[in-house]
């Protein structure tokens, strides 16, 4: 099966319990997220997840594929986008990866015109 096909959980095998009740909202969210396929994730969804370093070795790919296609892809949920949020995401991912951190500053250097016409300034 292909990893999109399989949710964190599923590919970390890693289950976390389910809970009656959670401490926080974002604690429920997350838990919630890893149970999705990742091909069903939706932005919202992965960013929050990225911000609290779950799963980051499986969704920064994803995340980096979806960027080079369309840097501006929104989410239909809530309008967020991956290019708005991606100084959000834990420093630990790429502290991790160098190779991850070079390939986002690679791909924002290619893409670097079209966020400029996108967020407006130069």
């Amino acid at each position: 099966m292909k990893p999109q096909e399989k949710s964190i959980q599923e590919l970390e095998n890693d289950f976390w319990p389910d809970l009656n009740q959670y401490i926080a909202g974002l604690v429920e969210r997350c838990h919630r997220y890893r149970k999705i396929k990742l091909k069903d994730l939706q932005i919202h969804q992965i960013k929050t997840l990225l911000i609290q370093d779950i799963g980051s070795e499986y969704l920064m790919p994803i995340v980096l594929e979806r960027m080079e296609y369309d840097i501006s892809e929104e989410d239909d949920y809530d309008g967020s986008s991956f290019i708005e949020s991606i100084d959000l995401f834990s420093g630990e991912i790429f502290k991790r990866n160098p190779e991850l951190h070079k390939a986002t500053l690679d791909l924002l250097e290619r893409k670097q015109k079209e966020i400029e016409n996108l967020i407006g300034w130069k």
